[in-house]
């Protein structure tokens, strides 16, 4: 209004009012930029402003949605004064290992949240207090899980009042880690077995040879001794202690898993049930046996003979650990063993449908220290003079030579022996009788080729078999044996070979014999056994066989009946 008055009052020169109109103009002009400047420029500030405030909301955002998708279940830990360290968040995993639960308790402080837990509060405290990453390895339930976990928790402070902790689940790899030392203990237990069964092996191997002779010889002295001779006693004697020592040696041979079987299909109950007369008088009046036998047993294929022998011999340990009279349980039944629960026996298993026969105790028991042990041969825990120590391992020779798995648990006053036989779908196995009326002709001088490296038992084999009506040819070897052979210019009959020799063994004279001489029968024999005849490619139901230590009378009545028949045994 000024500036208008001024303008139009009549007495200022037409030259200031123009100079008044400039400033005036130059005035709105210089106000009017200014606005437009300010406004321009607080556009600018305010969209730059809300291009930040979009910026950090995506970031915190994406770390939020980052935080969220951690793999491992994750907790925020905040600390305040008031109430100490309390749940501010925690992420998806979280949420997925306690279903659904974490999220409804944050807000609650560390005490409530890990209660049956607190050396985590602890935890806590101590990485809040020094500023340093830790992490502790722990058993631990994660909220609404059934079962305990074990779990490796992290913890990192983050400025300038929070903890953050994660929580990795590491219970499988702990259980992995628990059945690969499982598997190598098994492993090593399995190697030990089958040093101690070479061994054994070898052992009896050597020994049978010198039964032979021993228990032959003594054989054909009492023969040349009348009733009254009072040498016969004494010969009586070292007959006995020899037929003894083969006995044990037949238990080696058995742990060793070398021993001669003559594998059939049978049913298990049938052959408990045979045993049971001699097992109720074997066990004596204070024992009691309590049989459970599944009607629908299946069928396993095993030595009859041998596997009585390990009913036998389970009753009879299991008798040993009741001194004052208890109960034995003989079960039987089909199981199946899955790949998943192979993991859980004591050594390597093939899952499979078996038969499985337990006996089982409610004796002394068997310390766990000792368990590992039972099956070795002449481990015992009875006193001097009341066992061997080699039943249990004759037991685990033989059902692992036929194939199956045997082991021993003991707890809550009862131990049981499981044995696992492979289940067959074959049928059972009749077995005919030899004719009462046969006769088995004696020897007409037809000529046996012997090759025997073991000088007593070869001397031995020559005098009985001359004895019983046959020339012998003796060979220490198989090169002298085919040049014997090729000397001879009559029949030889048959061929007496040990398998088990240096240089050349019994499979590969058999063979160079029968390309000189076609038609010739064999006959093997060996202080080893029809295992070691297997591992010569020999394993054949044709293939004849007689076992070392042998009777001189044994030797030739399989000599007699192989002559006498028309088919060829080899």
């Amino acid at each position: 209004r000024v500036a208008a008055a001024v303008l139009h009052t009549p007495i200022l020169p037409e030259s200031i009012r123009a100079v008044g109109i400039a400033l005036l103009a130059t005035l709105l002009v210089v106000l009017v930029g200014a606005f437009l400047w300010r406004y321009t420029t607080q556009t600018r500030l305010n969209r730059d402003l809300r291009s930040i405030v979009d910026e950090r909301n995506r970031v915190a955002e994406a770390l939020h949605a980052q935080y969220r998708a951690i793999p491992l279940p994750t907790y925020t830990w905040r600390h305040t004064a008031a109430q100490g360290f309390h749940l501010s968040d925690c992420n998806d995993a979280a949420d997925a290992a306690t279903s659904g639960l974490a999220h409804a308790m944050i807000g609650s402080t560390a005490r409530d949240f890990f209660d049956a837990t607190p050396t985590v509060v602890e935890d806590l405290e101590r990485c809040f207090g020094t500023h340093r990453s830790d992490q502790r390895e722990m058993v631990y339930r994660f909220h609404g899980a059934t079962h305990d976990s074990s779990v490796i928790a992290y913890y990192a402070f983050v400025p300038p009042d929070q903890v953050m902790m994660h929580m990795q689940d590491i219970t499988e790899r702990r259980e992995t880690e628990v059945a690969l030392r499982s598997t190598e203990e098994q492993f090593r237990q399995a190697q030990k077995l089958e040093a101690i069964g070479r061994l054994a092996g070898g052992v009896a191997h050597d020994f049978n040879n010198l039964l032979t002779a021993m228990l032959g010889h003594t054989q054909l002295v009492l023969e040349q001794l009348n009733e009254n001779d009072p040498m016969r006693a004494d010969l009586d004697q070292v007959r006995r202690g020899a037929e003894r020592a083969a006995a044990l040696t037949r238990q080696l041979l058995a742990f060793s898993r070398r021993q001669v079987l003559q594998p059939k299909v049978v049913d298990l109950n049938v052959i408990v049930n045979d045993l049971r007369v001699m097992l109720d008088r074997l066990i004596g009046e204070t024992v009691r046996i309590e049989p459970d036998l599944a009607d629908d047993v299946g069928r396993v294929r095993a030595d009859p003979g041998q596997l009585g022998q390990v009913v036998l011999n389970l009753v009879v340990n299991a008798r040993d650990a009741l001194p004052d009279g208890g109960v034995i349980r003989i079960r039987t039944m089909n199981t199946e063993i899955t790949r998943a629960d192979a993991s859980l026996y004591p050594y390597r298993v093939e899952p499979g449908d078996y038969v499985l026969l337990q006996v089982s105790d409610n004796g002394v028991g068997i310390p766990g220290e000792i368990l590992a042990q039972i099956f070795e041969p002449f481990f015992t825990t009875k006193d001097a003079g009341k066992g061997t120590g080699l039943g249990l391992s004759m037991v685990f020779g033989v059902v692992k030579q036929s194939g199956g798995y045997v082991w021993a648990t003991s707890a809550d006053g009862t131990t049981t022996f499981s044995v696992f036989l492979p289940r067959v779908q074959d049928p059972l196995d009749r077995t005919t009788p030899a004719p009462r009326d046969a006769t088995i002709p004696a020897g007409n001088g037809e000529t046996i080729l012997l090759v025997e490296d073991e000088a007593g038992v070869r001397s031995l084999a020559t005098r009985v078999l001359r004895r019983a009506g046959y020339h012998v040819l003796e060979a220490e070897s198989g090169a002298v044996a085919l040049g014997l052979c090729e000397r001879h210019t009559g029949e030889i009959t048959l061929l007496l070979t040990d398998v088990v020799m240096p240089e050349m063994n019994g499979r590969e004279v058999a063979k160079r014999v029968l390309e000189i001489r076609p038609g010739i029968k064999v006959l093997f024999t060996s202080g080893y056994t029809r295992s070691a005849i297997i591992e010569r490619d020999l394993a054949d139901d044709s293939v004849e066989f007689i076992e070392k230590p042998f009777e001189a009378q044994q030797l030739v009545n399989k000599v007699r009946a192989l002559i006498a028949r028309d088919n060829d045994a080899y």
